[in-house]
């Protein structure tokens, strides 16, 4: 499995869930910023 990565099982809930969540909204916003101001916009 060369450059390829198992995908690792983890619980969502708690506090470390939330964190891996509110991060991964982070990101998101922040990559696609322009796009989702432009969509709230129309």
């Amino acid at each position: 499995m060369s450059g390829q990565f198992a995908p690792v099982e983890m619980k969502l809930d708690g506090p470390e869930g939330e964190r891996v969540i509110k991060k991964s909204a982070e990101r998101i916003y922040a990559r696609h910023n322009k796009v989702i101001k432009a969509l709230a916009n129309r």
